[in-house]
C-alpha cells in the first residue's frame, strides 16, 4: 500500500512560517483561516517551483487540545489529492485515514473560508492507516481522514494545496511524493 502521509526534509529553516498559522480568534474552538499568497514565503514557493509545483491555496487550521477533527475530504470528491502540511504545537497527535463502508455516500459541505469538502460519520468508516504529524508533511487528504488531536496544546497547521505549474491541476500525492522523492525521512507502512 503507498501511505498516506511522508515526512519530508527541506534545506532551510520552517520556522518562521508559524507567524502565519497564529490567528487572533477565540482558541476554544476549531478554526480555519485563508492564507493569501502574499503572507506566503517566497523561498518556500521558489523551492517547490524548482519540482514543477505550485500552490493554488493555502489555509491555516487550528485545532484546541483534547479534540477531533471530524473525518472528511479536502474538496467535493473522493480522490488522491496531496497537501504539504506543517504543524506547530500539538506533537504527539496523529493524523488517521479511513475506508468509506460500501454503499455509504458522503455529505457535501462549504467551510467558513468558502472551500468545499465531503465529510462521513466514523460508524460508516473503516480505519486503514495513521501517521504522527511532523513537520513539514506530505499528506493524502483526497481520502477520508481526521486529526486526534489528545494532547494538552493546540495544533496549528500550515496547508498547503500542490499544483503542477505547467498543467493548472492539483497533484495527485502519487506524483507530489515522486516530484519530492529526495526530501523523504521515511515511510511508515
Amino acid at each position: 500500500m503507498t501511505p498516506l502521509a511522508v515526512d519530508l526534509t527541506l534545506p532551510f529553516n520552517t520556522d518562521h512560517l508559524r507567524s502565519i498559522a497564529v490567528r487572533d480568534c477565540d482558541l476554544s474552538v476549531r478554526h480555519q483561516f485563508r492564507v493569501t499568497r502574499e503572507e506566503m514565503d517566497q523561498q518556500v514557493m521558489d523551492f517547490l517551483a524548482g519540482y514543477g509545483i505550485t500552490i493554488s491555496h493555502a489555509e491555516a487550521f487550528v485545532t484546541p487540545p483534547r479534540q477531533l477533527l471530524p473525518i472528511h475530504v479536502d474538496g467535493p470528491e473522493l480522490n488522491n489529492i496531496a497537501k504539504l502540511n506543517w504543524q506547530w504545537g500539538a506533537q504527539g497527535s496523529w493524523m488517521m485515514w479511513w475506508k468509506l463502508k460500501d454503499g455509504v455516500e458522503p455529505t457535501q459541505l462549504t467551510t467558513k473560508i468558502g472551500t468545499r469538502y465531503l465529510t462521513m460519520q466514523a460508524k460508516d468508516c473503516i480505519p486503514i492507516y495513521r501517521h504522527q504529524i511532523k513537520q513539514p508533511t506530505l499528506v493524502n487528504v483526497g481520502t477520508p481522514h481526521s486529526v486526534m488531536n489528545m494532547t494538552g496544546e493546540h495544533r496549528w497547521v500550515l496547508s498547503l494545496v500542490l499544483w503542477d505549474i505547467q498543467g493548472d491541476r492539483a497533484l495527485f500525492f502519487d506524483e507530489a511524493l515522486e516530484r519530492l522523492s529526495q526530501l523523504k525521512l521515511g515511510l511508515e507502512q
